[in-house]
């Protein structure tokens, strides 16, 4: 049986993970079959996932990836993917890196905007990225930005995204990380926002929680 797979292979040389292309076009049917299973893997930069090519139609299975814990996503393709793979990175807040033919590879941050991108000969692209950063709504944060800036400067990157009401926090130093931040500055995560207001909305609508 063949089929569309790409491998994670760590700086060892060691395969840790595999994807077998899960949705394929008519003219590729008939040279293999579609993969099942979707792949995220641990690396020793953060949790990866990968797609390819023709899967960029199945949203769904870009949700999948952010609910498995995707901090990146690779795609290597045959297509450029236009501005879609701008508004998954910004739907579910994670990096999207490409491997295109014959344009050039992107490397898109979680908030949908794309830091560095090749051409047609110049095809390698790079940029220097932080997994480790998380992202938060300012709705009851907004002042903490200013506090998090005044007492750990340097030691962190505060990137703010106005247009989403987002901003982006990534630690600087070993003895700052993620969650020591978040406990320090009292910070909800996006995701957890988001989670709260979904079960604020549902009692509402059941009558359990008065509107105020």
């Amino acid at each position: 049986k063949r089929y569309n797979t790409a491998y994670f292979i760590d700086r060892t040389g060691a395969v840790i993970g595999r994807y077998r292309k899960r949705h394929l076009t008519y003219r590729a049917a008939s040279f293999g079959l579609p993969g099942s299973d979707l792949a995220v893997v641990d690396s020793d930069i953060g949790r990866v996932g990968l797609m390819i090519c023709f899967d960029l139609g199945w949203k769904a299975d870009w949700a999948a990836l952010a609910d498995l814990g995707a901090d990146l996503v690779v795609w290597p393709s045959a297509y450029d993917g236009g501005f879609g793979l701008n508004a998954l990175a910004s739907v579910h807040q994670y990096y999207i890196v490409s491997s295109t033919w014959p344009s050039g590879s992107r490397i898109i941050n979680r908030f949908g905007a794309t830091v560095a991108r090749g051409c047609e000969w110049e095809s390698f692209t790079m940029a220097d990225v932080d997994l480790r950063g998380r992202i938060y709504h300012i709705d009851r944060q907004r002042e903490k930005i200013d506090r998090i800036r005044a007492a750990l400067g340097d030691r962190v990157t505060v990137t703010v995204q106005p247009g989403d009401n987002l901003f982006e926090v990534a630690s600087n130093a070993p003895d700052w990380p993620p969650d020591r931040i978040e406990s320090e500055f009292g910070l909800m995560t996006c995701a957890e926002y988001y989670r709260e207001a979904t079960e604020m909305n549902d009692r509402l609508r059941a009558g359990t929680e008065d509107a105020r």
